[in-house]
C-alpha cells in the first residue's frame, strides 16, 4: 500500500504561500525605506539649496561691503590700524547724514557730536584682506580688555547693589604696547568716604559676580557723574579726555546736562600718575 502524496502537496503549496507574502512584506518595507529615504533626499536637497542662496547672498555682501568700505574712514586711537585689526566706523556720507539730524538734537547728539558735520556711527568694525567690512556690534558702552569684551551695564548693575554708592562711571583706556587701564568713578551717597574697605569691598563684589577682569585697576571718588541731556552716561567723552583730547573737542557742554561735572575727570587726567600715554593718541 502506498503512501498518499496530496497532504505533501498541499504543504508545499501553504509554505510557498507563505514565502510569497513574506517576499511581499520585505517589499512594502523596502518600498517605505525607499520612499522616507526619497523625503529626506528632498528635504535635503531644499536646504542645499538655500544655503547655496545664502553663501552667494552673503557674497554680495561682502563684495558691497568691500566697496563701502571705499567710503568708511577709521578714527580716534585706531588711526594707524592694520588691516584686521578692531577699529571704529565712520561713514563718510556727510552731506545726506547731515540732512537727516539737522532737526533732530538727539542725532546730532548721538552722531555728530564726537566729530562735527561727520557721521560717527560708534560700531565696532574689521576689515579683513579682501577689503571685506564687518560690523560687530555697539562700541560705546564695551570694555575690552585683554582681548574680551565686558558690558559696562554688568558692572553698573553690580554696582547699584552697594548702599554707599549714589552713581558710577567706568571706562577702559588702551594704552601703548597693548596695555590696559580701567578707571571706575563713583559718586558717593551723603557723608560716605571712599576708604580702603569699601573700595575692597567694590573689588570682591565685581570679581564674585562677574570676573577677575570687571575688577578696576583703580577706584575713584568724584562729585558727580556726567549725562547728556538725553540721560546717558558721558562715557565715550571720558574716555577721551583721559587719553589726553581736548575736553572743548571732545565734550560739547551743550549736550550734558551737568557739565560742570567733567571737571573731576580734567582734574584727575592733569595729576594722575596711574598710566602713561607716551605714544598713545586720543
Amino acid at each position: 500500500m502506498s503512501d498518499n502524496p496530496l497532504p505533501d502537496a498541499i504543504d508545499n503549496v501553504d509554505r510557498k504561500k507563505q514565502e510569497r507574502e513574506d517576499l511581499l512584506a520585505r517589499l512594502r518595507d523596502v518600498t517605505a525605506q525607499r520612499d522616507e529615504l526619497l523625503s529626506q533626499y528632498e528635504a535635503m536637497a531644499f536646504q542645499v539649496d538655500e544655503s547655496t542662496k545664502e553663501v552667494d547672498g552673503a557674497l554680495l555682501e561682502a563684495r558691497a561691503n568691500a566697496k563701502r568700505a571705499q567710503d568708511c574712514e577709521v578714527l580716534e586711537r585706531q588711526e594707524a590700524a592694520q588691516i584686521g585689526e578692531l577699529t571704529r566706523q565712520l561713514n563718510e556720507e556727510r552731506r545726506k547724514s547731515a540732512e537727516i539730524a539737522a532737526d533732530f538734537a538727539r542725532y546730532r547728539e548721538s552722531y555728530f557730536e564726537d566729530y562735527p558735520g561727520v557721521w560717527r556711527q560708534g560700531d565696532f568694525f574689521r576689515i579683513n584682506a579682501r577689503l571685506g567690512g564687518f560690523v560687530l556690534g555697539r562700541s560705546d558702552a564695551t570694555l575690552n580688555r585683554h582681548g574680551v569684551r565686558l558690558g559696562t551695564a554688568d558692572i553698573y548693575r553690580t554696582l547699584e547693589a552697594i548702599p554707599e554708592l549714589d552713581d558710577s562711571l567706568i571706562v577702559n583706556l588702551d594704552l601703548p604696547a597693548g596695555g590696559f587701564f580701567m578707571p571706575l568713578f563713583v559718586k558717593l551717597k551723603g557723608s560716605v568716604v571712599l576708604d580702603d574697605a569699601l573700595i575692597k569691598r567694590i573689588a570682591a563684589m565685581l570679581r564674585q559676580e562677574y570676573s577677575p577682569r570687571h575688577v578696576p585697576d583703580r577706584i575713584i571718588a568724584v562729585p558727580d557723574i556726567p549725562y547728556t541731556r538725553t540721560g546717558k552716561k558721558v562715557e565715550v567723552p571720558i574716555r577721551r579726555i583721559l587719553l589726553g583730547a581736548d575736553p572743548a573737542k571732545v565734550a560739547n557742554p551743550n549736550t550734558i546736562a551737568n557739565p560742570e561735572a567733567l571737571t573731576a575727570f580734567m582734574t584727575y587726567f592733569r595729576d594722575q600718575n596711574d598710566y602713561s600715554l607716551d605714544s598713545v593718541s586720543a
